[in-house]
Order: C-alpha cells, then structure tokens, then sequence
C-alpha cells in the first residue's frame, strides 16, 4: 500500500482459520478507509497478531491507537451493536456468546467484544491464561475493574479454579469486591459471575 492509498495489498498469513482471516481482512480494509491512518513509505501496514485484541482507541502510542480503530472498524463491519442486540437472550450469558461466535462465524473473543458493546446491561468480559488476567472487555458503565492485565485472578473468584476446555459454569453471585475497589464494591448492589473454560489453559 502506498502512502497515498492509490494502490495496495493486503498479504495474510497461511493456515489460519476461516473466523481470523475474515477478521484480518476487515481489519486491514479499516487501515484503508480510514482517512487518518497512513502506513508507513516502506512498509504499508505490518500488523501482528496481538494487534487484533487492541481495542483502547484513546491510546497515546499512534500506532496502537490505529490498530485498535481498525479492530473497532472490523467489529462494527461484521457485528454492529444493533445486530447482536437483536439476537441477544434476556440476560448476559455466556452461552449467548458461543451461540452467537458460531452464528456469525466468528471467535469467541470477537463475539465477546461486540457482546459487551451491544449489551444494555453493564457487563464486563475477561479473558485468562493459566490464572493471569489476559484481557479485559467492559461496558462503559460497568464499574472500574481492579485487577490488572497480567495479575492474577482473585481468589475469591469461580474462575481461579482451572476449568477443563468447554465446561461452563452456572451464574453464581459473587462479591463484589472480589473484583472492584472498596468505593465501587460498595456502590454495587450485585455482581454475578460465570466461567467458560477453554482449550489450552485459557478461561473467559
């Protein structure tokens, strides 16, 4: 791809599946309509595949900010909010997610981010690895989550218990503080929890 955008191609990498490389090619397509988002003289656009979980559109880095604008750009392409909305069940749940990551032939992570976007409840959705906070999606008006990214996850919670892949757990009530600071666990009346556990150590 050209500086001026005039001309361009998009190179995807072998052996992925179908879900990621539909994902790769919104995402590269938003690079290329997006007017501010200009790739380098020498190398046009070199994503990587951690540049598909950003998703932090106020990012001071310019080149994470414009990946995560991609991102947004290729969620919004395959799953506006209106049209997950109106396939949603009455309550959060992750089943709904599986359900609608194999109906819109998408990753389970993918669904989740439009999920949370398109839900009217405040929810948030974090993604593990062998016990450590990997990810976190949250609605705007879901309460701020104490726990970091590469920190362990709490004690107290149902998903620090390792999960075997594709078992799921039912909605249990959790304490709020479990995951919230002091100030926001005692604005909170209820927090529920369920855990979906994943191949290869992960867990939403």
């Amino acid at each position: 791809m050209d500086v001026n955008k005039a001309a361009g191609a998009i190179l995807l990498a072998r052996n992925r599946s179908s879900q990621r490389t539909h994902f790769s090619l919104a995402h590269e397509l938003g690079h290329w309509l997006i007017p501010t988002h200009r790739p380098d003289a020498a190398q046009g656009f070199e994503c990587q595949l951690d540049d598909l979980h950003r998703i932090d559109e106020k990012e001071q880095n310019r080149r994470r900010r414009i990946e995560a604008e991609a991102n947004r750009f290729e969620s919004a392409l395959f799953m506006s909010p209106r049209r997950v909305r109106s396939q949603m069940g009455s309550a959060p749940d992750l089943h709904d997610i599986i359900a609608l990551a194999t109906k819109f032939g998408v990753s389970k992570e993918a669904m989740a981010r439009a999920y949370v976007d398109a839900s009217r409840e405040p929810i948030a959705v974090l993604i593990t690895h062998r016990g450590l906070v990997t990810g976190i999606y949250r609605s705007a008006d879901f309460p701020w989550i104490d726990v970091k990214f590469g920190e362990k996850v709490p004690l107290e919670s149902v998903a620090a218990i390792p999960r075997p892949a594709a078992s799921m757990t039912e909605v249990e009530e959790c304490d709020p503080a479990t995951w919230m600071s002091e100030r926001d666990s005692l604005q909170t009346e209820s927090l529920i929890e369920q855990v979906l556990g994943q191949a290869n150590n992960f867990a939403m």
